[in-house]
């Protein structure tokens, strides 16, 4: 006797085979960026070593003022590229063009917020140089993700490592002092010699005034988004470096800086497979196939996020670092803080197909607004210690933004 197979066991077998396809997906662009974020987080605590505490929380604060400016404009480049060369690849010479302007303005911008944060000339733009070199290589990801070239960008992403580490080892075995100078060498190799190597040849055609409106107004609004997105991130360490003793804010910083990368490596292995695909399945107007993906996507982020914070701070334990005066609470406060904040780029496309970037905008302004307000009456008011000062507005905000931006109809 031959079993009759419903509608309904069919659907339910083309669901586990669709959840196992996805998450397939997901796991082999999070390999692209598992083993070089590891790697790089493993990183951070050698440096702290190397420069001491004291010196490694003057250079976070610097890098992430740098890191802000490249993705502020280079959301300007490669946010139009997910969304329209997805579609379709005729644009693709304006958006090379569009790729050497914004080189210059991030070097510019980058060199001169550095410098007017007691750097000296040199230093300066070494972080300038860095800051236009990371954009260029946000460029040729966004390119291979789009093209869905796994294999070219796991040697893109691989060769930046090796590069890096190549620098720091070369320092070691010269017998040099680890210095900024030198990180700062190995991170603008790291991203030029892979955009010579595996960008290809590019083509140029100066873009008409119309093209370049039309990327501008949806760019520009989600650049503004994230800068939205990074002063919380970048004002806390400024308002931490004046609050704390230099070895705190070094330990501080230290644990912010490997949760935030950590959180942002998973977060952007999710983006990275479900952007190009929510675009093109939006454009098909299947919404209710939009809204199953977007679900999934928060889930993997979700479940992921919580083996990933149970991993670091089961492997903080274990290393037994000096955390100074920080207490237990304040280094969960961080953990959860930076996990909630990267998921609000993952839990907001609603908006972002549908293209209510200007929404996104208000709803971060806000944010903002609450985060300094929040700040003020925590620490000043309530006298709750300077890093739970800002750690529990960053997950306030993160939550009011996630709740209303992924509830948000698509149509």
């Amino acid at each position: 006797m031959h079993r009759k197979i419903t509608g309904e066991k069919i659907y339910n077998i083309n669901l586990v085979v669709l959840v196992y396809k996805n998450l397939l997906n997901i796991i082999q662009f999070g390999l692209i960026k598992v083993f070089p974020g590891l790697a790089n987080l493993a990183l951070i605590p050698f440096i702290t070593i190397k420069l001491g505490a004291n010196e490694y929380g003057s250079y976070s604060l610097k890098l992430g003022y740098a890191i802000l400016i490249t993705t502020v404009l280079s959301a300007v480049l490669t946010q139009p590229m997910y969304r329209f060369l997805s579609l379709k690849k005729e644009g693709q010479d304006f958006f090379n063009s569009l790729m050497l302007a914004l080189f210059s303005i991030t070097f510019l911008a980058s060199s001169l917020i550095v410098f007017f944060h007691k750097s000296s000339l040199i230093i300066s733009l070494g972080f300038g140089l860095y800051s236009a070199s990371a954009l260029l290589s946000a460029y040729v990801s966004v390119r291979l993700q789009i093209d869905s070239k796994i294999f070219q960008l796991a040697k893109y992403e691989a060769l930046r490592l090796l590069i890096f580490i190549s620098i720091i080892i070369f320092v070691e075995l010269a017998n040099m002092h680890l210095a900024v100078n030198h990180l700062l060498i190995g991170l603008i190799l790291s991203n030029v010699v892979p955009f010579i190597s595996l960008s290809g040849r590019l083509h140029f055609k100066w873009f008409s005034k119309d093209w370049l409106i039309s990327i501008l107004n949806y760019g520009s609004k989600s650049s503004i988004w994230l800068l939205m997105a990074g002063i919380p991130i970048v004002a806390s360490k400024t308002i931490l470096s004046k609050n704390l003793n230099e070895f705190d804010f070094g330990i501080y910083a230290l644990i912010a800086d490997i949760t935030y990368r950590g959180f942002g490596f998973l977060n952007s292995a999710v983006n990275m497979w479900a952007f190009p695909n929510l675009s093109r399945i939006y454009e098909s107007k299947d919404f209710v196939k939009v809204n199953q993906m977007l679900t999934f996507s928060l889930s993997v982020y979700a479940i992921f996020g919580a083996i990933l914070l149970f991993t670091l701070f089961l492997i903080l334990n274990i290393v037994k670092v000096h955390l100074g005066s920080l207490s237990l609470i304040s280094i969960i406060s961080i953990f959860f803080a930076n996990l909630m904040w990267q998921s609000m780029s993952i839990a907001h496309k609603p908006l972002e197909l549908s293209i209510r970037t200007g929404l996104m905008v208000v709803l971060l302004f806000l944010g903002v607004i609450i985060f300094f307000l929040t700040h003020v009456f925590l620490h000043f008011m309530l006298a709750y210690s300077a890093i739970l000062s800002v750690t529990i507005p960053t997950i306030i905000i993160a939550c009011f933004y996630n709740f209303i931006s992924f509830n948000a109809k698509l149509s």
